[in-house]
């Protein structure tokens, strides 16, 4: 077994205070080591303990804390238990002045339109893939509120080499021009034909993806608002140079082991975090 017991993180303090907890884990493996820091201690509080009568106050005292500590607001960072209980840090923090920003991390970018085209990027890479098929018929049902049957497609691309992406184009294709009256078929058969000219007939991954970036807020925001501005900004700033032909398996990858978390706006004052960041002052 390999152990990693150095903490590179975290002052003494604090690593002397978590062994002591670790201590009483009995799901812990007694072989293991404790945990040894590297970090020099520090003159003065490293820990402050408070006690409070419920979560309000406790978000008070926090916010005025942050606030004291003047042009150090901006490197604090708020750690909680839940993601909930950080709402209540953020109002308080709102109200002595300073601008909180609450990182909310992503398993994955889901709103219906992103979910679409990122579904469809994965089976243009492996467009035998039946379990990608599945997802991206999920994705466009809920983004056109009408079920798109699996065996459908797989029907239709057993005519065309059993391509899944062509067969899905096919069978979308079908159902638009049986529903003339569809609710936002403008948007729906411009989504189509950009996948469709891209992906099926060409192959130009990259023009698809920074395509879809300048219209998909235009032409989605007022049914999926927020979500869909914070997925289009994280998917953005993920870093990640959109793929050329030879690279789209490559750039997938990259997304998915890139963490996705929504960008710090600027002028922001303090961090809200559910899970562990470093900081300077947590």
């Amino acid at each position: 077994v390999i152990q990693l017991p150095k903490n590179y993180r975290c002052p003494p303090e604090i690593v002397a205070v978590a062994n002591r907890l670790i201590e009483h884990n009995r799901s812990r493996d007694p072989a293991r080591e404790p945990l040894t820091p590297t970090r020099a201690a520090k003159d003065g509080e490293v820990i402050q303990l408070c006690s409070h009568l419920n979560d309000q106050e406790e978000a008070a005292w926090v916010a005025e804390h942050i606030a004291a500590r003047g042009p150090n607001a901006k490197s604090c960072v708020v750690l909680a238990r839940a993601g909930r209980l950080l709402d209540g840090v953020a109002q308080a923090l709102r109200k002595v002045g300073l601008t909180p920003y609450l990182a909310k991390k992503r398993n994955d970018l889901d709103t219906p339109p992103v979910r679409v085209v990122i579904q469809a990027l994965r089976l243009a890479a492996t467009r035998a893939d039946r379990e990608i098929l599945r997802q991206l018929c999920v994705a466009w049902s809920r983004l056109t509120e009408e079920t798109l049957e699996l065996e459908e497609v797989v029907a239709l691309a057993t005519t065309a080499g059993d391509d899944y992406l062509r067969g899905w184009s096919d069978a979308v294709a079908q159902r638009l021009e049986e529903r003339p009256d569809w609710p936002e078929l403008n948007h729906i058969e411009d989504l189509h034909r950009q996948i469709r000219d891209r992906l099926v007939d060409g192959f130009d991954p990259a023009t698809l993806i920074t395509g879809f970036w300048a219209s998909a807020e235009g032409v989605w925001a007022a049914r999926f608002g927020a979500d869909l501005r914070d997925e289009l900004e994280i998917w953005k700033d993920l870093a990640v140079a959109p793929p050329s032909p030879r690279t789209l398996s490559a750039y997938l990858q990259a997304m998915d082991l890139t963490p996705k978390v929504t960008p710090r706006p600027p002028g922001s004052d303090s961090l809200l975090h559910s899970s562990w960041r470093q900081g300077p002052r947590v």
